[in-house]
This record gives structure tokens, sequence and C-alpha cells, in this order.
């Protein structure tokens, strides 16, 4: 029930309420309960967010009287969302009179105003927070950061913009313009320059945030960040500056960053040198604890696939095995995604799930990869739907920035099109596929690979021959994983598939991994358990939903 419902209660209701009460004990509680509301209500303790739509709505109409009647002493956070045509607002309630005012929200206020709002804010002694959202034409930002940094009790400013033409022309702080902002959201695109005077304003800046940081070219000396001693977190959400300039920027702030967050947008190759990111790391963030790196590309169909390249070796040093950080790579149709991330395992699951920064981009793995030999050959690459003419343009310039050791098929594909990726891929050790589309006999009796894959986690199997093309496919094959989704299943993979896997395999295959989708009862792994050639050809383990069947 809301407080509002309780006003329009009838007497009816009220009555069939208070009978269950003794009427003493009725009239004790009640009898001074308008006074003391009014107490809690004028309380100094009470405070208001107050937010102020759109008043052009017939259900906003009496917002500017519900205002008059709350002590503007006790509004701590006001958020003002108001057309041109209803700015009478600001006359009737000047800012300053919200003198306690901890937080403000103005968007879309037109320029005139806004800067009339903003050089009062100096009124406003207890005001740490400030969002701002533009939605005029101009897009020359300097007068609004410029009346920012005159007040000296932020310690957050946001500042948004629709256009992605934005203009700054702020000078460099000197020492009596420095403001208290720790935490500053930079909400539209900005150049080098741009950034570095901004933050030669804010040198307590703890947090930045940039949605769009520009590349330009300049005839003129690139201004320098200062020291930003204080800095830890920096999240840069579409990057176009050249890795020289980034590194720069990294080197001249000094700062001291625990969490780096960046999304590349530059076509500079450089960003996908992993050496050039473990000297930057080790020279400049030693600090540095998460470390979330995503950069796209294209296809380029002019050049030719490079059959007799020499992949290089990145994140294999003893640096990236330390820190757990490992390549990923997303392969579809229309380009190539590549990521430097945090390894997820079962031990850091928690850490991931726990920071929102990787709650959602990394990916399990199926298998255990924790040793110092497994996490240096780590690279996933994960393919999703992509056209065959495109296969070996996406593959040819995954192999110019990393070998891949590990390979997960999201869709069906065909045996024809998983043959050619594996032949291009010569390092890969581990292989996880959806399902085969339907099989020809052609398909099963296909010539051995010189593949060096040892595990394998096959999750639609359907018939024995998707099964002999796998071994004939992964020749040095020793572990395999099968999904299980039901008890027909698991009947139709003891009684058919698994007995013609012992005549069948390769003399390799030390262990098979029933993964049921379904809860294990103990009914259903007392009838695996009992099975005759289980028992006689295998030692079985149980773990969770993982039935694990060890060659004897």
């Amino acid at each position: 029930m809301s407080i509002a419902s309780i006003e329009n209660l009838s007497n009816e209701v009220f009555y069939e309420i208070f009978a269950y009460f003794d009427g003493l004990e009725f009239y004790e509680a009640f009898s001074n309960l308008n006074h003391r509301f009014q107490q809690l209500l004028n309380s100094s303790i009470l405070q208001f967010k107050i937010v102020i739509g759109s008043l052009s709505d017939e259900t906003y109409m009496n917002e500017y009287e519900q205002l008059a009647r709350v002590n503007r002493q006790q509004i701590a956070s006001l958020c003002v969302s108001l057309s041109s045509i209803e700015m009478d607002f600001f006359s009737l309630y000047p800012i300053d009179l919200f003198v306690n005012l901890e937080s403000l929200i103005l968007n879309g206020i037109p320029s005139q105003i806004l800067f009339s709002i903003l050089t009062d804010l100096t009124y406003l002694s207890r005001l740490r927070s400030l969002n701002i959202t533009t939605e005029w034409e101009s897009w020359d930002l300097t007068e609004i950061y410029r009346l920012v940094f005159t007040s000296r009790n932020l310690t957050y400013f946001a500042c948004s913009s629709e256009t992605n033409m934005v203009s700054l022309q702020l000078p460099v702080a000197t020492n009596e313009q420095l403001t208290t902002i720790a935490r500053l959201i930079i909400d539209h695109s900005c150049n080098f320059n741009d950034l570095s005077l901004i933050v030669s304003y804010t040198p307590q800046l703890r947090y930045l945030h940039v949605s769009l940081l520009d590349d330009e070219n300049y005839s003129s000396p690139r201004i320098l960040p200062i020291g930003l001693f204080n800095l830890t977190h920096i999240s840069i959400e579409s990057c176009e500056i050249k890795f020289d300039e980034f590194k720069l920027f990294i080197r001249e702030s000094e700062c001291n960053l625990k969490f780096l967050r960046i999304n590349i947008k530059s076509h500079d190759r450089n960003y996908l040198d992993a050496d050039q990111w473990e000297n930057l790391i080790s020279e400049c963030l030693p600090q540095l604890e998460i470390f979330q790196f995503k950069c796209s590309r294209a296809v380029n169909r002019k050049s030719v696939f490079l059959k007799c390249y020499k992949p290089p070796h990145p994140c294999t040093s003893l640096f990236w095995i330390e820190h757990r950080w490992t390549w990923e790579v997303e392969m579809d149709s229309f380009g190539v995604v590549y990521w430097i991330r945090l390894y997820k395992s079962a031990e850091n699951n928690f850490l991931l799930r726990i920071n929102d920064w990787f709650l959602f981009r990394c990916r399990d793995r199926w298998y255990d990869g924790n040793s110092s030999i497994e996490l240096s050959k780590s690279t996933l690459l994960t393919i999703t739907s992509i056209p065959s003419y495109a296969l070996n343009l996406h593959i040819r310039d995954i192999l110019i920035v990393t070998p891949i050791y590990n390979l997960e098929i999201l869709d069906t594909m065909c045996s024809i099109t998983l043959t050619e990726i594996i032949n291009y891929l010569p390092a890969l050790d581990s292989l996880k596929i959806s399902s085969l589309t339907s099989f020809q006999s052609k398909f099963s009796s296909c010539t051995s690979s010189s593949s060096k894959i040892t595990k394998v986690y096959f999750q639609y199997v359907e018939t024995m021959e998707e099964i002999v093309f796998i071994f004939k496919l992964c020749p040095c094959l020793t572990y395999l994983k099968v999904d299980i989704m039901n008890e027909i299943d698991y009947k139709s993979f003891l009684k058919d598939i698994l007995p013609n896997i012992h005549k069948k395999c390769n003399q390799y295959l030390r262990s098979i991994c029933l993964h049921l989708r379904t809860i294990i009862d103990n009914e259903l792994f007392n009838k695996i358990y009992d099975h005759q050639k289980l028992r006689h050809d295998y030692t079985i383990e149980r773990d969770r939903g993982n039935i694990y069947l060890h060659r004897k």
C-alpha cells in the first residue's frame, strides 16, 4: 500500500481496522498522531529527493504546489527535466533556495538558464554531485565546464551531450582553479588535448569515464596531462586515438591504476601487440589488478591467407600468467573482436561475480586450465555464424595477432567446414562444438588429420558416425565430453555409442565425461554404475552434473 493510498481510505475501512484495538490504547496512539507526523516532516533528519518532470503532462501539473509544501531546506536531491516553455520553474524556485542540496541533475535545460544556475552553485555549500545532460544545438561546452569548475565542493561531475561534435576551449588550470572532483564522467566526445585540459582541474580525480576519445591531427604540440596520483579507475567506451598517444597520457598522468577498461576503435595495430602492453603495464601501472581490453576489426578482403605465417606468442610470459590475463577472440561474418581479460575458472568465479566489470564478460572454460602451462596456452577463439568465403580471411587476421589453442563453435556446422578450420589452426588443444549437420557416408570416411587436439566437448551427439569423425579428426584425443539430455539419451549412449567408442577409439583416449543436463538422482547413477561393460572397462566417478569414466 502506498502512502498516497492511505489518505484515500474510507472511514468504514478505518473503523474495521481500529475495531480490534482497546479504546484507551487507540486513543493514546492516535490522539497526538498529527502532531508527531508534523514533527517528523519538519525534522532536519528527514531529507527529500525531488524529481520534477515535464509539467505538460497532466500527472505532473500539481508538482509546483507539492514543492511549495515541502521545506526546501530538507531537499537533498533534485532532478529537473523540463522543456524550454516550462522554465518559469527556476523563476519561482531559484537554485540558491535549496541551501542543503547535495545532488543536482539537470536534463535538457536551455543554455542561458543553465549558465545562470551554474553561476549560483557557489551558494550551495553542501552540493557534492552534479549531472548535466544537454540537448540544445550549441555544441560548445566550454562555459559549462568553466562554471562547474568554480564550485569548490563537488566530488562527482557528469556531463553528457547528445551531439558528437563538441568543442572545448578551456585554459590550463591554475592553482586557484583546482577542484575537489574525484569522479568524472565525460559522456561526450573529446580529443587528447580536451581530456588533458579537463583533468588539469581535477588533481584529486580517482575515477574517470570517457565515452569517446577522438583522434584528431594537430599542428600544435600536444597538451600533456598533469599528475593524477589518486587516479585508480579508467573506463574508455570508445578509444580512437593512437596507441602512442594513449601511452603518453598514462605515462604523463603518473596515475596509479587498479582498474582499466578500454574499447579500441582505432585502426592502430599496436593496440594488438601484447609485448607493448606488457611493457606499459610493467613500467607505468604496476598496481593494475583488473584489465579489460576490447578491439574490433573488420575483415580485410584484399589480402591473401598467410599459410606459412608463423604466429606470435602473446600472453605467454610470466607477467601474463601471474596476472591470469589471457586473449579471447570472437569471430563472425562481420569481423573479429579481440579481448584481453581475466581468465575465468572455478577458483576465481566468486571474484568475477562480485565485480561488475567482469560479471558478463568472461566465458566459462569447460576444462581445467589452472596450471601455468595451460594458462600460457589459454587463447580462446569463439565462432558464431560465418560464411565460408570469409573463413580464411578471418583466421588469417587472427593468426597475425595470436595463436589459437582453444576453439568453441556455438552454431551447428558441417564437417567439411570444421575440418577446414582445424587445418588452419595447427596449435589447437581443445575443441567445443555444439552439433554437426546431417552426416553422409563420405564424411565418416574422411582421412586422418594431423591435429594435436587432446580435449573435445561434443554437446549434441546423434550418431556413432559423428563420434568416428571426431576420432579421425582428432587422433591425439585423450578426453571426450558429451551431453546427455535425458534418460533416453543415456540408454542410447550406453547401448549404441559407448561400446563402439571402446572399439573405435584411439590409443590416447583415457577419459569420457557424461554431462547430464538433468539432475542426476541416485537411481540413474546406479544404473550407469551397474552397467556391465562400464564396470569391466572403466572406473566411474560422480561430480555434481558430471559422470567421469576413466579407462582402466
